[in-house]
């Protein structure tokens, strides 16, 4: 598990390292970024199952 991990996270805390991140940082820095990613699909999932099952409101007879 801590191969792959490692594996994803090496190529994005070397793209971090270029954008300026301290060499001491960027691996804490790629998971928190890895961590906010995950955290945001996943509340993008819930608002679009959300919605989903919003029953449609009836349109008006005019």
């Amino acid at each position: 598990m801590n191969q792959q991990l490692n594996r994803y996270l090496t190529p994005l805390a070397d793209w971090l390292a270029q954008l300026g991140v301290p060499e001491e940082q960027k691996m804490l820095a790629a998971l928190g970024l890895l961590f906010l990613g995950a955290t945001f699909v996943v509340l993008i999932l819930i608002v679009l199952l959300l919605q989903a099952r919003r029953p449609r409101k009836p349109e008006a007879v005019p």
